[in-house]
């Protein structure tokens, strides 16, 4: 962990993920995910996006941004051909691996920090539908996301 000239890092060595905290309120995360070349499972989507949607919602209301509109922006990057692997089968299909098409993932949104804290599940449960549909995922197929999400908040 170290401060910059307009940021604190953190950049911890041997780990695949960095962080950096811009005097602006600007949070940035980086992260490689450490799964098979190609794959992204899906509970580990699930768990990355829920604990984002929380820290973002408390760290900026500590900050007192709690009615400021925040951007939050969600990439994937490199994904074409990278399959959502372990997602939950259907009741007529048993299909549990989803390829995306495209070479990079972007969905955004605009909320407070009081909306994401109050809203935290709500607003993770979408940002993953989005995410997931850009690997041809049906919508229908998050039929327990909550109970999952409710597990990790």
């Amino acid at each position: 962990l170290y401060a910059a000239n307009i940021s604190l890092r953190y950049l911890p060595p041997e780990e695949h993920k960095s962080w950096q905290l811009f005097q602006s309120g600007m949070f940035h995360y980086r992260l490689q995910l450490d799964t098979p070349p190609k794959t992204i499972h899906y509970a580990e989507l699930v768990r990355l996006i829920a604990e984002a949607m929380l820290f973002f919602g408390q760290f900026y209301e500590e900050l007192e941004f709690a009615d400021e509109i925040l951007k939050l922006t969600f990439i994937l990057d490199n994904v074409e051909d990278t399959l959502l692997d372990q997602a939950p089968a259907g009741a007529l299909s048993k299909l549990t691996t989803y390829r995306c098409h495209i070479p990079r993932i972007k969905y955004s949104m605009q909320r407070t920090s009081a909306d994401l804290v109050s809203g935290n599940i709500d607003h993770s449960v979408r940002v993953i539908q989005e995410l997931c549909e850009r690997f041809n995922m049906p919508v229908a197929r998050h039929r327990n996301l909550i109970n999952l999400l409710k597990t990790i908040s």
